[in-house]
């Protein structure tokens, strides 16, 4: 441990002053983006309300597992994050609020645990604040995602505590606990067994007590829960968490992309003070008066902890469809190593050679986030985002029949008009390749819309409709209008999608579906 912040004097302290207040704008800002947008009434982003859907099934006693159909498609994830947002959505009713909630606290979490692993490995607290200031700088970077209803937060926050507790497992007891962390982030995204596996390899070869037993708890664990959740789902819930993803193929352009363009181009000057960092640690431990002992003994473990995270930030972003929420944990593995590295570099035994570097850091670091800084504006929907979503439920409260909003399911739950499965969730299906889910989903389409309680189809973009053509055609009629006007009611984040194209039952057709 350096124990910096225990030697020197108000120099020093002005110095570690600057580099925390340094690392605290860019999670000042976060927050303030946060509580100005947390009890927004409609999606941030274009898949939030299917996840709400998700949810609302967990509150209602339903089950998340089963045969796809234009009713419900499930979305190809473990359960975790939509049993605790459930959970919460019984207390406090079902909406966005519940599921954000939970994304929120797991940020926060996120930032406590990368300043708490700094701090325990170093003793240095404002790198340990640094590395949290360089996390939620790359929040705009990684879609604005930490705060949305979305599963990402929670599985890194439970990773990252996987993490601090194999840091310290010396028994097998610590290493079980670490081990049913993991668990759990795996239980959230399937992303967590990346991030698991190099850290227990080093666990069962380092410390073999603490690694055997976190392994045998983490494979127990899913092994366990595969099987329950598979009988309990008569074989979806293995088909959706292990079978659909890896089917949708890869973007080979991300071989070299992930590194120039979401790491270098955007974090260059903190990467750079890493490798520059890494490099004088390593010549100085040559020298008298360079640092004999600073981070090698533990190496192994951030070795392991840094191929994990990034390795699960590198493999979604060569998944076909990934978003830049993917990156989440490879920032915080650039977060921590910023945050390692600086409290290293600030045990220099020369009170001159810690203000200096102090010094240097606080400028790095302030060019870094400057050049990460976003504009706080467009990350909030506006009062007109609220107008034309208020006015856009209104128009689906006056459709006739049950309403399939097909990309956006929650807004019909909430105007009363039925619910549905989320547009993406089957497109997940289709672009899986041949399988029993794509032959079901296929076959209940193809009638979905003739049944006689649907009145209205309601779509985001000519060709969103796939499967539903010939129906639409038969029976529907488009109607003139869009369902929203001018430039609102656009999500803040991802895809650029709103409800648009209104598709009204033909008064014959509605007829003779109901005889």
């Amino acid at each position: 441990m350096v124990g910096v912040t225990s030697r020197g004097g108000g120099a020093e302290r002005l110095a570690g002053l600057a580099i925390a207040l340094v690392g605290c704008l860019p999670v000042l800002r976060y927050l303030w983006v946060v509580a100005h947008r947390l009890g927004y009434p409609f999606e941030l982003e274009w898949l939030e309300g299917g996840a709400v859907e998700v949810a609302h099934r967990v509150a209602s006693g339903q089950a998340l597992y089963g045969p796809p159909s234009l009713h419900f498609t499930p979305w190809p994830y473990p359960p975790l994050y939509f049993w605790i947002s459930g959970a919460l959505a019984r207390v406090m009713g079902v909406g966005f609020l519940p599921l954000r909630i939970v994304s929120l606290v797991a940020s926060l979490v996120v930032l406590w645990l990368l300043y708490r692993l700094v701090v325990a490995e170093t003793g240095d607290r404002p790198a340990g604040v640094l590395a949290a200031g360089v996390y939620a700088a790359t929040y705009r970077l990684a879609g604005a995602w930490a705060d949305i209803g979305r599963v990402d937060s929670l599985f890194l926050a439970f990773a990252l505590a996987g993490l601090f507790a194999a840091r310290q497992a010396q028994s097998r007891r610590a290493g079980a606990v670490a081990g049913l962390l993991l668990f759990l982030s795996f239980f959230t995204k399937q992303d967590g067994l990346l991030i698991a596996l190099p850290v227990i390899a080093w666990l069962v070869i380092v410390r073999r007590p603490a690694g055997v037993s976190a392994l045998a708890v983490l494979g127990g664990l899913v092994a366990l829960s595969t099987l329950v959740l598979d009988a309990v789902s008569h074989g979806w819930y293995r088909y959706y968490v292990f079978g659909e993803l890896p089917s949708q193929g890869i973007v080979p352009s991300q071989w070299q992309g992930f590194w120039r363009h979401d790491l270098l181009h955007p974090l260059g000057l903190v990467v750079g003070l890493i490798v520059i960092g890494l490099a004088v640690l390593a010549l100085g431990r040559r020298f008298e008066g360079g640092w004999p002992e600073v981070g090698w003994r533990s190496s192994g473990f951030w070795v392991a902890a840094g191929l994990g995270l990034v390795g699960a930030a590198w493999a979604g972003r060569l998944h076909a469809g990934g978003y830049d929420d993917v990156l989440m944990p490879g920032y915080a593995a650039v977060a921590l190593s910023a945050g390692l590295v600086v409290a290293w570099l600030r045990s220099h035994p020369a009170m001159v050679g810690r203000l200096g570097l102090s010094a240097g850091v606080v400028v790095i670091m302030g060019a870094q986030f400057n050049r990460t800084a976003y504009p706080i504006g467009p990350q909030i929907p506006s009062a007109a985002d609220r107008r034309a979503g208020d006015a856009f439920l209104a128009l689906v409260r006056r459709l006739p029949g049950r309403v399939v909003v097909l990309d956006h399911p929650f807004y019909a739950t909430l105007a009363g008009k039925g619910t549905n499965a989320d547009e993406e969730a089957a497109n997940d299906i289709e672009r899986s390749g041949p399988s029993a889910a794509r032959r079901t989903l296929v076959a209940d389409m193809g009638t979905a819309l003739l049944r006689p309680d649907v009145g209205a189809v309601i779509l985001d973009n000519t060709g969103d409709e796939r499967n539903l053509r010939a129906e639409l055609r038969a029976d529907y009629r488009l109607w003139s209008a869009p369902a929203v006007t001018g430039r609102a009611f656009f999500p803040v984040t991802d895809l650029q999608l709103r409800p648009s194209l209104v598709f009204i039952r033909r008064t014959d057709a509605l007829s003779e579906a109901g005889r």
